[in-house]
């Protein structure tokens, strides 16, 4: 069975020059594809003869959903576009550094790569409502799943990777009178210096304890009110073009922050950040605390979900502390990406000795105690354990299908033609 490519992939590329003697290799409706649509998007891919021809098939086949979609006078609002526009953009120069090098980066202006973004998304919000109108009607029920199940051969059943849900409390010392004064001095000091004329970059560079950002001068890049660390909110909205922050606390440590500049509702900052350093004294204070929240836990007297939302420093604290996997989006890990191995071996419902989180330095700097919420063996795949991994592959396949029976009908209505000097053969063919 052919499965489309568009169904999961559309490429957004950038020709830094277009040949105006790109040739046109095929017409749908009133839809036009050159050859540097396929190339682009076969490079992307993998640059071979088979991946060319599907590549070739699947804009085809997203032409037909595009002409359909406006012959169906399926909307796109503008306002959507230009709002997805500018999380692209702003996604760009979160990686780049600068709209400058964003520009540079494309070799075009940005009103240019916003215009070219603009109805390319255009087409991808289409195509979308298009599927979704023709597949939306799909149901799987319980025996197509077990169907499915059935017809795989018992000896071809894969086995799947045991897995593992878990939920964590984290807990930093706190800062003792001393080392405070000494890091708010530091700070002050740096202003103080960056006032009267020093780079803030250069500061940033010799003395921030954020690794990842010194070397580039302090520089977060461009922050919406929900990516940037929760305190500076309160703070860097406020601040005009150039301003430095007073002091600001989070979690991370402290820092002074710079607001550099603005585009719409992000602002690009950079930051110093120094850690506090914690003595033995402050950290035996810590293990004691997480000791006790665990010992309440296991007596039944709170539930590590509640001591999660009232202890713990670390986001994970909203969802009972459940720890979530960046892979999947989910709240399972496979055993292989599991942080700590003794997870693997205890049980549900236990909880982990008091464990360190150490800096780039080698210095503590937080704790914490994880609870083992539920546990899945490595083992054969299995109806009743996999039902919903299983679901979604049934769902797709139905989906697939459906959408293959659309387009053949609609290719006899379509008015296409196709240039095969690209050495596909049989293009139309699903």
């Amino acid at each position: 069975m052919r499965v489309f490519l568009f169904v999961f992939f559309f490429s957004f590329y950038f020709v830094s020059s277009q040949n105006d003697l790109d040739q046109i290799v095929a017409i749908v409706g009133d839809e036009v594809i050159l050859f540097s649509d396929i190339k682009n998007n076969s490079e992307e891919l993998s640059d071979t003869e088979d991946m060319t021809c599907n590549v070739y098939k699947d804009i085809i086949f997203q032409k037909i959903l595009i002409h359909q979609a406006k012959l169906d006078s399926i909307e796109v609002s503008e306002s959507e576009i230009i709002s997805e526009v500018n999380k692209r953009i702003d996604y760009f120069v979160s990686m780049s550094g600068s709209i400058k090098n964003v520009e540079n980066y494309f070799n075009k202006s940005i009103d240019d790569i916003k215009q070219q973004l603009f109805f390319q998304l255009k087409d991808q919000f289409l195509i979308q409502r298009m599927q979704y109108s023709i597949t939306d009607k799909i149901n799987v029920s319980p025996s197509d799943v077990i169907s499915f199940y059935n017809d795989i051969p018992r000896d071809s059943l894969p086995l799947i990777n045991g897995s593992i849900e878990f939920a964590q409390i984290i807990m930093s010392p706190d800062v003792n009178d001393q080392e405070d004064s000494i890091i708010k001095g530091k700070l002050n000091d740096y202003k103080k210096r960056i006032e009267n004329g020093d780079d803030f970059s250069l500061l940033a560079a010799l003395y921030s304890q954020d690794m990842e950002t010194s070397s580039k001068g302090g520089s977060l890049g461009f922050l919406g009110r929900d990516e940037m660390i929760p305190e500076f909110k309160k703070f860097v909205y406020a601040m005009d073009k150039g301003e430095i922050s007073s002091i600001i606390k989070s979690n991370e440590g402290y820092h002074i922050v710079k607001l550099n500049d603005r585009s719409g509702e992000k602002l690009e900052l950079s930051h110093i950040l120094l850690r506090p350093k914690y003595n033995s004294e402050d950290i035996a204070i810590l293990k004691s605390k997480l000791d006790s929240i665990k010992y309440n836990i296991e007596i039944d007297s709170l539930t590590f979900g509640k001591a999660a939302f009232l202890y713990s420093e670390d986001i994970s604290k909203n969802n009972n502390g459940l720890v979530i996997n960046n892979k999947t989006g989910s709240t399972y890990h496979t055993f292989q990406d599991v942080p700590y191995l003794d997870l693997i071996k205890m049980s549900n419902g236990q909880i982990s000795e008091v464990k360190n989180i150490y800096d780039n330095y080698n210095n503590i700097v937080s704790m914490k105690i994880l609870q083992v919420v539920s546990k899945v063996e490595e083992h054969v795949l299995d109806v009743e354990k996999d039902y919903i991994q299983l679901y979604e592959i049934v769902l797709s396949q139905k989906k697939n299908e459906e959408l293959i029976e659309w387009i053949k009908i609609k290719e006899k209505d379509i008015f296409i033609k196709v240039n095969n000097n690209l050495g596909c053969e049989n293009i139309l063919s699903l």
